[in-house]
């Protein structure tokens, strides 16, 4: 059998904090990502979903090599990217590439359209200048933008605009797998749906794979055939999108979909939203245990104190894994 197009192994992730020695070295470290394990077929998408500081972009970030890994090991094709060299794995992530979250801070405000889409091709000398301006107007097309607008530069477009010039410079290279880190959380929620659909299209007709990052679930659900679910570092639920939507295992899953906004005002307005207590646990002093268990409505009902003193580990049954003492 063919191996994943990504597969991500034990991945772990520590930032520096405090205090360092006389030789400039940490002296602690925050565990940012903890043993995270997933796979991404070819032309399949997979939501990466979580609340705010769960580790998400650090994943993303290791993933493309933008962050240092502590341990674990990160397969392209069943290429190990760590155990490349530098020119080998230049030319290897090139099937690799990003669509940051907010549009404007990604483009160089000196460049025009046209510009911030060429100079990825002119970074790795791919095709003749002529033919990098061609190439560009096609994508700046096949994303929705008017090519007469391509001498513009970023501040004379709107935020789909250019979420769309972003886009198109991360097609450039004819990546197999992009990673989107929040791409329409900036965007108004008009503008979101069409670039959820511009999403779609492109899928269909490049043949790409998606690493989607959100906490919108609403969005997660529309684009996405499996979703992870993200916890203080670690992966505590991945399934198939409309079993972990229709019959989620994991407490934290079922409290971000109980809380999830609904479409009828009414029923909105009418339903009792339940109340998750504390906050997410700091990286750099996580809880004993399942780290979930501070927070956790059924630890107390249930299991007690086999919460505090065990980490669950990630339990899969057909198909569906979910990190909890309950499963």
């Amino acid at each position: 059998m063919n191996p994943p197009l990504l597969e991500v192994r034990d991945l772990c992730v520590r930032f520096p904090i405090g205090r360092r020695d006389w030789r400039g070295r940490a002296q602690a470290h925050a565990n940012a990502v903890a043993e995270v394990s997933l796979s991404i077929e070819r032309g399949e998408a997979l939501g990466l979903v979580g609340e705010s500081g769960s580790g998400k972009s650090s994943v993303a970030r290791a993933i493309l090599g933008l962050t240092p890994i502590a341990s674990g090991r990160v397969l392209l094709d069943g290429v190990d990217l760590s155990a490349l060299g530098r020119r080998d794995v230049r030319a290897k992530r090139r099937s690799l590439q990003m669509l940051h979250q907010d549009p404007f801070a990604s483009l160089d405000p000196r460049r025009t359209a046209i510009e911030s889409v060429v100079e990825p091709l002119a970074i790795h000398r791919m095709l003749k200048p002529r033919e990098r301006r061609l190439r560009a107007m096609v994508l700046l097309d096949a994303v929705g933008l008017d090519p007469l607008q391509s001498a513009r530069f970023p501040h004379e477009f709107s935020g789909g605009q250019r979420q769309r010039i972003a886009l198109a410079r991360a097609l450039a290279l004819e990546p197999e797998l992009l990673v989107l880190d929040e791409p329409t959380s900036a965007l108004d929620v008009s503008v979101q749906a069409q670039v959820i659909e511009l999403l779609g299209e492109l899928q269909k007709r490049f043949g790409l794979a998606y690493l989607f990052i959100s906490h919108d679930l609403a969005l997660v659900r529309q684009v996405c055939a499996r979703v992870s679910v993200m916890y203080a570092g670690r992966i505590v639920e991945s399934a198939p999108r409309d079993e972990l939507f229709s019959a989620p295992a994991h407490p934290y899953t079922q409290m971000l979909l109980a809380c999830a906004p609904l479409a009828d005002p009414a029923m909105e307005r009418a339903r009792s939203l339940p109340v998750l207590e504390g906050e997410a646990p700091s990286s750099a002093r996580p809880p004993s245990g399942c780290a979930f268990h501070p927070r956790c409505p059924e630890r107390q009902r249930v299991l007690g104190e086999r919460c505090v003193r065990e980490r669950p580990m990630l339990t899969t049954r057909a198909a569906h894994g979910a990190a909890c003492h309950l499963i």
